[in-house]
């Protein structure tokens, strides 16, 4: 799991550690990202499925849903 975004870093880690969801964090600076999947707001979450597909899209998700998602992926 990879959280994206084009805010600096800083901004990211507090968003991070305000919200416990505890992932990696990368810098899109050139908003290639937020093209290739279509996003318009944020946060919007963008899970890819095992075939590189998008299985499930979001925005404003809890870190619960989220949970959801994977776990309905993982078969768990």
């Amino acid at each position: 799991m990879l959280a994206v975004t084009e805010e600096p870093m800083e901004a990211a880690r507090r968003f991070d550690e305000e919200t416990g969801w505890g992932v990696p964090i990368a810098v899109d600076g050139h908003a290639r990202l937020r093209a290739a999947y279509g996003v318009r707001a944020y946060p919007t979450v963008v899970v890819v499925g095992r075939d590189g597909r998008v299985a499930r899209r979001g925005e404003g998700v809890t870190a619960e849903t989220l949970g959801s998602w994977v776990g309905e992926l993982l078969g768990e």
